[in-house]
């Protein structure tokens, strides 16, 4: 095998061990000192890691490979196994002593994998409003819906999660249904049973668009009526957003000492120098 890949240039090598497995590429190292030379030792797996990679991409094999080495996270392997869309391993878990129903629904909308979250659900799963943050996530309409219609009512987490992961028709759509929720509670004076504090209130909204870099949403949310741009400024801070950052200086916010302290936390020298010099200039 040596002899086979003597010929073969340092590119092309890289290549051919970017496709294969870690255990083949193992071998390969092993028996070939051109590959040895070239690439560098993989990165030691634990078998739970190996299972949960396995679960979701849909590889039995090496779920069983894992299980003989001794995995033995098997609702961890549910839930990657429900986000990859494999209901054959998600079953295997179940067989193996998975019993986290509820967690396998909401990676099951994460994955947008709506067929999963129907078997989560006959399993025992009752985790509607997760379930409803994993489809907003996704950006999956069809699921929030089916979320909200087994009884999820937790519609700031759904425009929460829109948010950070940019997904602008969930957010209205999720707007839709926080401001439906507080004309029935207006008209029946009823408390609430849900976190719904105000319809009105989309801070939160930016302040997750601002966690996943999303302007676009910044700028809706700010359009809806959002005010609070120094917890914009953190975030993005934190994040390593500077585009946000700008954002929310140019919208008033004023916290640069904040945002000089969660640069160096996060190691950011680019957004610490951009917040010192806001601060002198300030």
């Amino acid at each position: 095998m040596a002899q086979l890949f003597a010929d073969l240039d340092d590119l092309l090598i890289r290549e051919i061990y970017s496709h294969g497995y870690p255990e083949e590429m193992c071998v390969l190292r092993e028996v070939c000192g051109r590959f040895a030379a070239v690439i560098s030792p993989p990165v030691k797996y634990v078998p739970n890691n190996l299972l949960c990679e396995a679960a979701e991409n849909g590889q039995i094999r090496r779920c069983v490979i894992a299980k003989e080495r001794g995995a033995g996270s098997f609702n961890w392997m549910l839930q990657y196994a429900a986000r990859g869309g494999c209901r054959e391993i998600c079953a295997l878990a179940k067989e193996w002593g998975a019993t986290d129903f509820q967690m396998m629904i909401y990676f099951a909308a994460c994955g947008g994998h709506a067929e999963l979250c129907v078997l989560a659900k006959e399993w025992g799963a009752t985790a509607f409003n997760e379930m409803l943050g994993g489809a907003a996530q996704s950006g999956n309409a069809e699921l929030c819906l089916l979320a909200k219609e087994w009884g999820a009512r937790y519609f700031e987490m759904m425009l929460s999660s829109a948010a950070q992961s940019g997904q602008e028709s969930i957010c209205r759509l999720a707007k839709e249904w926080l401001s439906e929720a507080r004309r029935r509670l207006d008209t029946s004076g009823e408390a609430s049973t849900t976190s719904l504090k105000d319809a009105t209130d989309f801070n939160g909204m930016l302040y997750f668009a601002a966690v996943g870099g999303q302007s676009a949403i910044c700028h809706l949310a700010k359009e809806w009526g959002a005010t609070n741009f120094n917890s914009a400024l953190s975030a993005a801070a934190f994040y390593k957003h500077t585009n946000i950052c700008i954002l929310a200086k140019n919208w008033g916010a004023t916290d640069f000492n904040r945002m000089r302290e969660l640069a160096i936390i996060c190691k950011n020298h680019a957004i610490r120098e951009l917040a010192e010099k806001w601060q002198a200039n300030n």
